[in-house]
């Protein structure tokens, strides 16, 4: 399950790119983040794996309410995440099934 995802700058050949690594309980992956909001990043690497993105996407939600704010944080994390190309109606059913779990 999700852990955390932080942003840092690469080194050699992704040098002065931004990457991302997230760190899940099973496996960690890191790639190139320019421009990519932590909800895309986050349905992108579960979905690689066929894992369960509704779930994982609460958690990342969660992390960053605690890292920067209080619960409010997850409904403005859910508002800019409708504008998500990835963010389909089976998606939006399953992470709100798993917030009102929460």
């Amino acid at each position: 399950m999700f852990q955390s995802l932080t942003f840092g700058y690469g080194t050699g050949a992704l040098y002065k790119k931004e990457i991302y690594i997230l760190i899940d309980s099973d496996f960690t992956a890191t790639g190139e983040a320019t421009g990519l909001p932590s909800s895309t990043i986050v349905i992108a690497e579960y979905t690689k794996r066929q894992l369960n993105v509704a779930a994982n996407l609460v958690l990342l939600f969660r992390y960053r309410a605690k890292k920067f704010g209080s619960i409010e944080a997850i409904e403005n994390q859910l508002f800019d995440l409708k504008a998500s190309r990835f963010f389909t109606p089976e998606l939006k059913a399953q992470v709100m099934k798993y917030l009102a779990l929460v």
